[in-house]
């Protein structure tokens, strides 16, 4: 799959963009690196002549779904479709991430809940009906900007394994790292000793046991649509990271709920600029964007 290389490319790039921003001492913001990395991989997307499109949406609707975009991969032709619901943070100068983000209540409300971030892109991946009549599930997943150092990498022993042993540790191609949404909410449940009541909200690189976003794309069944492709390939890796966990946090994923048909209603009509989807982006909770990619 070309998206292979294409995105060890990218992530190389960013690397070198963030290297530039450390020297010069210039902070770069999860949405600034979300929005480079957006606007690189379309034009190098569309220089190879695949189809990609990103639509961006209402800011403010991350609030609503606790999710910075949807990506659709797949292909009408083949009736195969799958997405993933993704949440972007950076890594901290200490190599370290800070991942507690609650939402707090907008309503006035003192007494309603305040609502974890993690808690919501669980939830918006479980029901992406965006007008389909049936529905329709995406994978939850946590993406991750690092400028690592190299005792950092040096120490995830989690890519030991034989599984993960072709993977090269070269720190450019783990600029842009991917890690599941179960995983990161099982981490965020952990009691802060020695205080049971408090929770942990800092993790280490190898405690979110992140894996260079260009892997999932590496399938080399050429007989296989790529929405199958990337399922397999995500089902696999945690698989192995984490099924010796309890049957809680076990994280299988049935294909037949995971592969859908056809892109939703709303979704087509966005990515074909109909004249009426503009005004309906307050009615849905969206992501900050949309991007599909299409294999026909």
């Amino acid at each position: 799959m070309d998206l292979c290389h294409l995105l060890k490319k990218e992530s190389k790039e960013l690397y070198n963009t963030m290297k530039i921003a450390q020297e010069i001492d210039i902070k770069l913001q999860e949405e600034t690196l979300t929005e480079l990395m957006l606007i690189n991989l379309k034009s190098s997307i569309q220089n190879m002549g695949l189809n990609t499109k990103i639509k961006q949406c209402n800011k403010s609707d991350e609030f609503k779904t606790g999710t910075d975009f949807l990506w659709f991969v797949g292909s009408n032709k083949k009736k195969s479709w799958v997405a993933f619901y993704i949440q972007a943070k950076k890594l901290r100068g200490d190599q370290k991430y800070f991942l507690k983000h609650n939402y707090k209540n907008k309503t006035g409300n003192e007494s309603a809940p305040i609502i974890r971030q993690v808690d919501k892109l669980i939830a918006a991946a479980q029901d992406i009906h965006l007008g389909n009549k049936d529905r329709l599930k995406a994978i939850p997943i946590y993406c991750f900007y690092n400028y690592l150092n190299d005792e950092t990498l040096k120490t995830a022993n989690y890519l030991d394994v034989d599984d993960f042993r072709h993977i090269s540790k070269e720190k450019g191609e783990f600029s842009f790292t991917y890690t599941s949404a179960y995983h990161v909410c099982s981490l965020l449940n952990q009691a802060y000793p020695p205080i049971k009541e408090k929770h942990r909200n800092t993790f280490s690189f190898s405690e979110l046991k992140g894996l260079p976003i260009y892997t999932l794309f590496c399938n080399t069944n050429t007989n296989q649509s790529w929405a199958t492709g990337l399922f397999t390939a995500y089902q696999n890796v945690h698989n192995t990271l984490f099924g010796d966990r309890h049957s809680n946090f076990r994280f299988f994923l049935s294909h037949n709920e995971y592969i859908f048909q056809e892109l939703p209603p709303f979704v087509e009509s966005l990515i074909e600029d109909s004249k009426d989807t503009s005004g309906k982006y307050d009615e849905k909770d969206l992501p900050s964007y949309i991007m599909v990619t299409d294999e026909d």
